[in-house]
């Protein structure tokens, strides 16, 4: 979901959050009538979960890895030949050149995806096939998505060559660092919302964060000028 922050003075900032609850939303007293005892949980059962989550965490991160490994093979030899063909990225009129070879495949999918560059957020319909892996499909395009498979916000690879250029002279962390650019942008750019997952019925959208995909994202990039070095 897009919107404009002058369209709406109340997402002007992006830490608010409502300051009452109706009074039907509060919880009842007796809600609270029976209190809950931490200390009568069976220790082995709450070791158990413990175990259970990190078990749950690692595989998932273990399979991301995995994922992110089988897309950088295929996706170099993309990068590699859009660097050449757009001067590392800073030829004004090449940068986000489409350079897709034609494909003649049937299974064709459109998927919205938020491309972020140094001056845009824009939400854009991009044509996925079976026979391109989605990060090769994004780097013709002059981005890098920031989830190894069906990326749902890509990074403009001069954002990221950018970054990276910042990062080695001064060694910004990356939440500031994606906080100001969201800040930024936020002038004659849409802002980009994702259903809220909370309870709270008053805020059914909330702005989408970038943290996380824009760190997968800076780490592919500087896999790919790892490899680009090592040649």
């Amino acid at each position: 979901m897009l919107i404009f922050r002058s369209e709406h003075a109340t997402l002007n900032d992006l830490t608010d959050v409502p300051n009452s609850i109706p009074e039907d939303q509060l919880p009842s007293q007796n809600q609270f009538d029976e209190e809950i005892r931490w200390d009568s949980v069976d220790p082995q059962v709450e070791q158990l979960h413990q175990y259970m989550q990190s078990q749950a965490h690692s595989e998932r991160r273990e399979t991301e890895e995995k994922n992110w490994k089988e897309a950088y093979e295929q996706m170099f030899p993309a990068f590699y030949q859009s660097s050449a063909a757009t001067s590392n990225w800073g030829d004004l009129d090449k940068w986000n050149h489409d350079f897709t070879p034609s494909c003649a495949c049937d299974q064709i999918q459109q998927r919205p995806v938020v491309l972020v560059d140094l001056l845009t957020r824009k939400q854009q319909e991009i044509r996925f096939c079976e026979c391109q892996h989605d990060q090769v499909r994004l780097v013709s395009m002059g981005y890098i998505g920031g989830s190894p498979k069906y990326p749902r916000t890509a990074f403009s690879i001069r954002l990221l060559r950018f970054h990276h250029i910042i990062w080695k002279n001064s060694a910004i962390p990356m939440h500031p660092f994606a906080k100001a650019l969201d800040e930024f942008l936020d002038a004659n750019n849409p802002l980009i919302l994702s259903p809220h997952n909370g309870e709270d019925s008053n805020s059914s959208f909330s702005t989408r964060e970038w943290r996380r995909t824009l760190s997968s994202a800076v780490d592919a990039y500087r896999e790919m000028i790892r490899r680009e070095q090592l040649m």
